[in-house]
Formats: structure tokens, sequence, C-alpha cells
């Protein structure tokens, strides 16, 4: 793949990069390279259709050849060449709309044989703007709460679930976008999302996006939600949470599959007192046991080494709900069955003791909590 751009107003030498942005905690930069007389070239091995980021430096350049800030363009690149036009590099911020991302061929900016995949990015790009622009919205007053020196910690939470409710429309839409255009290539993109992700989409919900996806022409994509679907098979909503041994705090040893059910949802909190996020995420269990009290059973299981450790610290947070403690032989056997690796993780079971929901966030909790019980 060639790309071509030309830039005004930008200053000579800036960085230019093209970065695959597959995967959002996984960025990588597919090659680099610089501005000479506005003009740059790029070129980059693509395997199929990719989802990029063209980023190019703005302001002064200091030492280290950094600039004071970047231009990012989102596209959906394949094999080919692409030229692009920006009228100037101030102007790519413009191109962004009051509500979401850049639209191409306007009078900002130009794109030229990119092919369907990009404009079939464009159109999903125009049917998320709404929602993207929410979440970011919400994402922003989070930060400007925080950076502010907010630190109450129920007006922070709040806000974070707006922002996590915000995130659940959007993905709704994409999901539509899906069913409603199986043939583009960045369906195969959500799908492949979808297959990635533990605990959200049942193995119902999976196998109709496959068999929606099989005709679709990045077969590349399709095989990687296919093994996707397959790896993670075991993490999905509905997988029943079976039997595992605790430790009450008296000693005795307990099935934690005696507690769930009874007609009621379960929380069950999986915590240890060495761990700061673990702690500062009480108070908001505690704030839904009481909102939910006689509605939903709430269980916080230590993953501590010591009994000791772990005794103190229920003692000191006032942990009013039931406590179990798991011996490493447990906690390894909880690791393999679930994949969980960091804590705190938050897990909500149905009356039918499935799982339903697996995260790190409490704010994922409370929205799930709002909509179903």
């Amino acid at each position: 793949m060639v790309l071509q751009g030309k830039v005004a107003g930008a200053q000579d030498g800036a960085p230019v990069r093209l970065v695959n942005v597959e995967d959002k905690e996984n960025q990588k930069e597919l090659v680099a390279g610089t501005l000479h007389k506005g003009n740059f070239e790029l070129r980059a091995q693509l395997e199929g259709p990719t989802l990029v980021s063209l980023r190019i430096g703005k302001g002064s350049i200091n030492t280290k050849g950094l600039p004071e800030g970047w231009a990012s363009i989102p596209m959906m690149l394949e094999k080919g060449s692409v030229t692009i036009n920006i009228s100037h590099i101030d102007s790519v911020s413009a191109a962004y709309s009051d509500k979401g991302p850049v639209i191409f061929n306007n009078k900002h900016i130009s794109l030229r044989g990119a092919g369907d995949c990009q404009k079939q990015y464009e159109t999903y790009l125009l049917a998320v703007r709404d929602a993207d622009y929410h979440v970011w919205q919400a994402d922003r007053a989070a930060t400007d709460y925080f950076m502010s020196g907010g630190v109450q910690l129920d007006s922070l939470s709040k806000l974070h679930l707006k922002e996590k409710v915000q995130e659940m429309k959007r993905d709704s839409i994409a999901n539509v976008f899906m069913k409603t255009n199986p043939s583009y290539a960045i369906s195969a993109w959500i799908g492949l999302q979808q297959a990635r992700t533990e605990f959200v989409y049942s193995a119902e919900q999976l196998q109709n996006m496959v068999t929606l996806l099989k005709n679709n022409p990045d077969t590349r994509r399709y095989q990687d939600i296919l093994e996707a679907v397959d790896r993670n098979k075991a993490y999905r909503v509905g997988t029943l949470f079976g039997k595992l041994q605790g430790e009450t705090p008296t000693g005795e040893n307990l099935d934690i599959a005696s507690l769930i059910g009874q007609g009621k949802h379960t929380l069950i909190d999986f915590w240890a007192s060495w761990c700061g996020p673990c702690r500062s995420a009480i108070p908001h269990v505690r704030s839904l046991y009481h909102q939910y009290e006689g509605n939903l059973n709430v269980i916080a299981v230590s993953l501590d080494e010591k009994n000791a450790a772990w005794k103190k610290a229920m003692e000191d947070e006032k942990m009013e709900w039931t406590q179990l403690w798991l011996p490493n032989k447990s906690f390894n056997e909880l690791r393999a069955r679930f994949n969980i690796n960091s804590i705190p993780a938050l897990m909500i079971l149905n009356p039918s003791g499935q799982v339903v929901l697996l995260t790190n966030s409490s704010d994922e909790i409370s929205a799930y909590l709002k909509r179903n019980i």
C-alpha cells in the first residue's frame, strides 16, 4: 500500500506516522516518515483491509523530533495507492463536525483511490458519529472532574456510569450497522471485537454473528472471528458458575454455589486486602448492597495469601455482606475457569447461576443492575 499526501501549513520535517489501530489497546506503528515541502509518502504491507490512523505532527518540533501535538485521521486502507490532500494542518480538527469523526471529501480533506472499504468505513463513522461524540463528552466530563481535584467517589462513579451507558448505546448502533451491512469489511471488524469480548455475548449471539458474516469478503478477518469464538467459548454469557470451595470467617468450608440463585441475581466481588483498586471499589459495592437489598445476593471473595490479612481488611472496611476466603488451589481453579487475571473482578450471575457479566468496573455492574433489577 502506498499513501501519498499533501498538507499545507505544517512545519517542514514534521513527523508523519501510519499506525495500525485494529486493537485500541495494542496499537502498532506500521511506517513513519517526514514532511518535505508539505508532501509525504508512506509505504506499508497490509494483509487485508486494515484500520489505521494517519498522524501528522503539529506545531514546533523539539530536539527529539517530536511535535507539540498530532493531527489524527482515521482510515480503513487496503492494497493499492491512495492520495490524501489536507487544506491546512489546522483544518483537520475543523473536518470534525461538532459531533464526531472526520468526514472526507469536503473542503478540508479529500481522499482518492482508497476503494470500497474506506467508503464503507465512512458510512460506519457517520452511523456512530453522535454516539461517539456522547462517549467523548462523558469521558471528558469524568476526566475534567478528576483533574480539577474532584474526590467524591459517588460523583466520579456517576460520571463513569454515564460514560459506560453511552458506550453501550454506541455498541448497540454498531451491532445494528453490522446486521444491516454484513458484506462490509468494517462489519467483520465489529464482529471480531464481539468475538474477542469475554462475558458480554452469549454463545447463541456469537453463532448468529458468525452465520451473518459467513459471506463477508474479508476472509482473513472472518477466520480470526472463527478462531476467537472457539478460543473463548468458555468465557461466554450463560456459562454456569458451578462449584467453588471457600472458607468462612469462622473457618468453615462453604461451596459458593450454595449461596447463589434463590430467585435473585448475585454479585461476586473478587478482591484482596493489598489491592488498592479493590479497596476503592468497596464503597461502591456497599452502595449496591444497600440499594438492592432483598433482590441481590452480594458475596465478597478474598484472594489474599494470608487469612489474617483478609480478616483485618474485612473488619477495617466494615463489610456487612457475605465474606469468603479462597485458598491458592481454589484461586488457580477460578483463574482457569473464568480467565480472571486481575482484580477487582466483579461478576454478576443471573438467578439460574449463569455468568452474565464479568468486569473490573463497578460502573458496568451498576449499569447492568439498573437495567435488569
